[in-house]
């Protein structure tokens, strides 16, 4: 899949720490090499999204929307409180 970031998963990817980063980095990778989507499907006002886990110790989700051949990168963050969540359905619906 080719990998398309929105501006607000840039700014939430450079907020990362370091090593957060290079974690985060793996993920994109095994994304962007897949044939078909990857991750759990979510449900609700995120029906159309996925979420990877990813992070030290699976902590931070990374929630793409598969458009065809295109994974939109939509937030990443953290799954406590479902904040991740949260601001995803936001930006979606900016």
């Amino acid at each position: 899949m080719r990998l398309a970031a929105r501006p607000e998963f840039a700014a939430m990817y450079q907020s990362l720490d370091g090593s957060d980063q290079i974690i985060v980095s793996r993920s994109l990778d095994s994304l962007e090499g897949s044939t078909e989507p990857i991750g759990k499907p979510l449900r609700g006002g995120l029906a159309r999204c996925r979420s990877i886990r990813t992070g030290h110790n699976s902590r931070l989700r990374l929630v793409y929307q598969p458009m065809g051949d295109v994974a939109d990168l939509i937030a990443i963050g953290k799954r406590e409180g479902n904040v991740v969540y949260l601001i995803a359905l936001e930006i979606l619906e900016s």
